[in-house]
């Protein structure tokens, strides 16, 4: 009896000691996935930054010159309001240019307008992909709503290299972690923009993004005609820390964590078709239904 309690004291505790290690597996994970996210965030940065100034600049340029005009009005209101000749009023009216101003204001205003939307855009879509969603929450998401919002964090950093065309079916709304997801648009996408640019070829390459669905499944390819990866490394793209970069550029956990995300994450499927010199596409399958949400 004393044997066989202290066997079984002997399981328990290494049952305790696997737990302890699977929790901090998790932990190391969540991590991992947090620092790739932050990584992808740093390396837009600069893009996002221009993008936003690009806006803020011609909203101040705008702004001034309004500023301006306002004062001229007030001055014109102003003496309306003293009762000066009206023939004087018109004359100053000629040098003031109020009637170019009158016309002016309208283009100026629908320029800011316009301006702060698209900094609103871009914001909005920065919170979108930053935000941590609780581990293992799934939501009813958009795919193509998510890969639009990535589109726009990485449009500055793409348009000098790579024209990206989208073809978006109609594939309703499926149950994942879409913020988990859209790094995982982020990480192919720029992969491909990083590959044309290392070409250096004159002209610029093309990315093409896709997204359809039968009874079961959601599909996006993202495809793109940069110089492809070579078959005999294809079988490892996607173990971790493995990188074709350059030392000191590149982690080697992009692709592992997006297929940890797409198929141990979501029950889903990523598969690479490649050829050198004729491009890349990856596809990424996610079931639309999940079982385990119905039981």
């Amino acid at each position: 009896m004393k044997e066989c309690a202290a066997e079984i004291d002997s399981v328990v505790r290494e049952n305790e000691s696997l737990k302890g290690m699977v929790h901090h597996l998790k932990e190391t994970q969540g991590q991992l996935l947090r620092s790739e996210k932050l990584a992808s965030i740093g390396r837009l940065s600069a893009g996002i930054a221009h993008e936003i100034n690009n806006p803020v600049g011609f909203v101040s340029s705008n702004s001034t010159t309004l500023l301006g005009y306002v004062d001229r009005i007030k001055e014109i209101l102003k003496m309306y309001r003293t009762g000066i000749k009206k023939d004087l009023i018109d004359k100053r009216e000629k040098q003031l240019k109020i009637d170019f101003i009158l016309e002016d204001i309208d283009q100026l205003l629908m320029e800011n307008i316009e301006g702060l939307a698209r900094i609103t855009t871009i914001v909005n879509n920065l919170k979108k992909f930053s935000r941590d969603q609780q581990s293992g929450e799934l939501i009813s998401a958009d795919i193509n709503e998510g890969i639009r919002s990535v589109l726009i964090l990485v449009k500055n950093e793409s348009k000098y290299y790579a024209d990206i065309i989208t073809d978006f079916g109609d594939i309703g709304q499926i149950p994942c972690t879409i913020s988990e997801l859209n790094q995982v648009f982020l990480n192919i996408i720029m992969n491909a923009v990083q590959a044309i640019k290392e070409q250096g070829r004159g002209e610029k390459g093309l990315i093409t993004v896709k997204t359809w669905r039968d009874d079961a499944w959601v599909y996006i390819a993202i495809a793109d005609d940069g110089p492809g990866i070579p078959q005999e490394i294809q079988d490892k793209i996607f173990n971790p820390f493995f990188t074709t970069k350059p030392a000191g550029t590149g982690t080697g956990l992009g692709l592992s964590i997006c297929y940890e995300i797409v198929v141990d994450k979501h029950g889903g499927d990523i598969q690479v078709a490649s050829r050198t010199g004729a491009g890349t596409t990856f596809t990424i399958k996610l079931p639309r239904i999940r079982e385990d949400l119905n039981g």
